[in-house]
């Protein structure tokens, strides 16, 4: 009975020394991490964040109607989720890969597969594509009017927008079977399927 008593208490120590050790590798391995890797301050995330926010909803308060809305500098691959807007690029794991494949196809700057506004856009894809508002900090631009100072940039309108949904004869369907390689052809192709 004695040695059976031996037993259990060893056992219950050789446990407990496991616990440590294992609680001393984890706070050794926290620190050593904590202190090499590079970390950014939180305020400037804030900051900028807020003041994006606050853009947005100014062109809320401007118009509250339903429609597509970019802006020329990218804060990071979920902008228009990350600041409530309906916007062309954001990054998603459900993203249907048609979409992402359709952007790239016509010239839309990507981002390990996720599609980004600013680059890549023409004022054809911004007229299919319906964005009525465009939100630049470098003045106006050809076919955008400016319609509101916010802050330091500037609300322009898209004056050829088309509407956020209108009818074609099924061509954007099957673009992954088109033969055009060229972004500017394909626009073209699909003005001209409008026009038919």
């Amino acid at each position: 009975i004695c040695f059976i008593m031996y037993i259990k208490k060893e056992k219950k120590i050789f446990v407990g020394l496991i616990i440590i050790f294992g609680l001393a590798e984890l706070l050794y391995n926290y620190s050593y991490a904590y202190k090499n890797i590079e970390h950014l301050e939180r305020t400037p995330y804030v900051q900028s964040v807020k003041k994006y926010l606050e853009m947005f909803e100014e062109v809320r308060a401007y118009d509250n109607s339903l429609y597509r809305i970019e802006k020329k500098s990218n804060f990071y691959l979920n902008d228009s989720l990350l600041f409530n807007y309906n916007g062309i690029g954001h990054s998603s794991s459900t993203y249907d890969s048609n979409v992402t494949n359709l952007l790239k196809k016509i010239g839309y700057n990507y981002y390990m597969d996720w599609p980004s506004y600013g680059s890549g856009n023409t004022f054809l894809t911004d007229m299919l594509f319906g964005i009525k508002y465009k939100i630049s900090s470098f003045g106006v631009e050809e076919n955008f009017k400016e319609v509101k100072d916010i802050g330091e940039n500037k609300l322009l309108e898209n004056e050829n927008k088309l509407s956020i949904g209108y009818m074609t004869k099924g061509y954007i369907k099957n673009v992954e079977n088109g033969k055009e390689n060229n972004p500017f052809e394909l626009q073209e192709s699909f003005l001209n399927q409008l026009n038919e």
